[in-house]
């Protein structure tokens, strides 16, 4: 009971709020949507039978944006049950006429070697400090970093302090979880070891912040 209500004062601390506004928003049975940062009504999650209040940590009404065919899961095909006509697979049959497979087929000796010789000049002509990302070597220096055992300790931090979970989605699948710096690990370089600093993100909600 002690380890439950101590988690319970963490999510009220990161949520931003006082514990005893959390636990009444608790007790009246809403849930915080750690991907909407928002209350719902705890109905309004899917059940999770891994998790200690049983419910996922994103409401139904947040997944349904985040997947572009929740709408349409469970809908039968409007081609259920009806074939193609003679008439219609003629006409398919027709207009993949001449469509080669390439598998197959190999490059010759010659084309292998030009290709090989652009494929050096490209690497060449954006190597080293000809390359937009180069910081007087700055960052073969933040990579050496990534792999220091202080690093390493870090990351094993964010994610004890994480449960080890996806502070967007709820993700707890092992293998998938990324340690994210909140703020850049490259412009922050005082930030880069602070706990305060860092989330624990799924790879989909880690590549949804750097990329859209």
């Amino acid at each position: 009971m002690g380890s439950k209500l101590g988690a319970m004062k963490v999510a009220a601390k990161r949520i931003g709020i006082d514990f005893d506004e959390y636990l009444a928003r608790i007790e009246a049975g809403d849930k915080w949507c750690h991907f909407g940062k928002h209350w719902q009504p705890i109905d309004n999650f899917h059940v999770d039978r891994h998790r200690g209040d049983g419910r996922k940590a994103v409401c139904k009404t947040c997944l349904a944006v985040d997947d572009p065919y929740a709408s349409l899961r469970g809908r039968v095909s409007t081609f259920k049950g009806k074939r193609h006509t003679a008439e219609a697979k003629r006409k398919m049959s027709k207009a993949s006429r001449g469509n080669q497979n390439r598998k197959g087929k190999k490059h010759t000796a010659e084309a292998k070697r030009k290709m090989s010789e652009t494929k050096r000049e490209l690497s060449s002509a954006c190597s080293g400090e000809r390359h937009h990302s180069y910081k007087d070597g700055k960052v073969a220096q933040r990579r050496g970093l990534r792999f220091s055992i202080e690093y390493k300790r870090w990351r094993y931090d964010v994610f004890t302090r994480d449960g080890f979970t996806c502070q967007h989605c709820g993700d707890n699948r092992g293998g998938n979880l990324v340690a994210h710096h909140i703020k850049a690990f490259a412009d922050y370089p005082e930030l880069r070891f602070s706990i305060d600093n860092g989330i624990t993100l799924c790879e989909k909600c880690h590549n949804m912040i750097h990329y859209g």
